[in-house]
């Protein structure tokens, strides 16, 4: 009798091994760099190199995955900067083709991802801060657009 159950726990055991092998492939594979450029950039808003140099730069403040089966961390990057760029929900954004991932899944990679660019973001933006600074950008936006009290533009 104890045989037997035995054998039942091995094959029990047997049955979750394979079936945490075959959910390692239920992700789409897809490669999102391998796309052309034009449709690269109506995605994600940025040319693939500002996108990886962006991963470059956030790497460090992003915890590294362990197991074998967490999202990547490009991925991750890829699907905040779709949500960022569309204003869309996190459902559709994980229901995209490039990265099937589920709404919580997207929420927890937005969070993480977010906090890494608001790391290094004192790098990249720059507000002015003095009033004579103020002053000459306004200057400059009102001699090449005719817009007035512009201080900043984004996109």
């Amino acid at each position: 009798m104890a045989v037997a159950w035995w054998v039942l726990q091995i094959a029990a055991n047997e049955e979750k091994h394979l079936l945490r092998i075959e959910r390692r492939q239920l992700r789409d594979a897809t490669n999102p760099f391998g796309i052309p450029e034009s449709q690269f950039i109506s995605l994600y808003r940025l040319p693939k190199d500002a996108v990886l140099t962006l991963c470059e730069n956030i790497q460090p403040y992003v915890q590294r995955a362990i197991r074998p089966t967490a999202i990547p961390f490009e991925l991750k990057v890829l699907a905040t900067l779709s949500f960022l760029s569309s204003g869309s929900y996190q459902r559709r954004v994980g229901q995209d083709f490039f990265s099937c991932m589920c709404q919580a899944s997207i929420s927890g990679a937005i969070h993480e991802i977010v906090n890494a660019i608001n790391a290094i973001m004192p790098q990249w933006i720059k507000f002015p801060v003095q009033a004579n600074e103020i002053e000459a950008i306004k200057q400059q936006f009102w001699i090449n657009t005719n817009f007035p009290g512009v201080i900043g533009a984004v996109d």
